[in-house]
């Protein structure tokens, strides 16, 4: 079972990395070395790429809620998804703040000190 999990991380970590390595980093690339680009074509370039990727998530998120209400689910199903969104997005929140905290204290924890 574990080796299944793995597999699957390593053929989707190929998958997403040929994509950023494709499309994101070759136009990134592009657009921050032209001779003629303005300083702010690269921030219109994130700003579009991250406003693409959050609609096509709203839309399949709405797809998943619509498809969601055709089936019968129990309360602690929902009480459970909620969790884990709110656990994601508390990571999220956290690692774009750049709370490492946890990662110090394993740190510490395996180089022996106390913490």
């Amino acid at each position: 079972m574990h080796e299944v999990a793995l597999l699957t991380v390593f053929v989707a970590d190929i998958f997403g990395s040929t994509h950023c390595l494709g499309m994101c980093g070759g136009i990134a690339t592009a657009l921050g070395t032209a001779r003629s680009a303005v300083a702010w074509q690269p921030l219109v370039y994130q700003a579009g790429r991250i406003s693409s990727y959050a609609i096509g998530g709203g839309i399949v998120g709405a797809a998943d809620v619509a498809a969601g209400m055709t089936f019968e689910t129990s309360l602690w199903s929902a009480v459970l998804r909620l969790a884990t969104a709110m656990v994601v997005v508390s990571i999220g929140i956290g690692m774009a703040l750049g709370s490492d905290h946890r990662r110090g204290r394993r740190l510490r924890a395996s180089a022996g000190e106390a913490g």
